[in-house]
């Protein structure tokens, strides 16, 4: 039975971010993650700085929830 189902599942649009890399951008005066080279909106204020690396956590109505490493690490 197995032969007839995709094993995995494969997920797209804004969905599909989770998990993945990304950096802060800031462009004129508003804070954007860019990812893949595409700019989203963040779900809250982001207290970070431009060029600060981020994991997308998860999504919230079409825009990103970023977590954030360490920075003392």
């Amino acid at each position: 039975m197995d032969k007839w189902f995709a094993k995995t599942i494969i997920k797209t649009g804004i969905e599909g971010l989770i998990g993945e890399s990304g950096v802060v951008r800031e462009v004129d005066g508003i804070k954007a993650a860019k990812i893949h080279g595409d700019l989203y909106s963040f779900a809250e204020s982001v207290p970070f700085e431009d060029g600060t690396p981020f994991v997308v956590k998860g999504v919230d109505g079409g825009t990103i929830i970023p977590e954030f490493k360490n920075q003392n690490n």
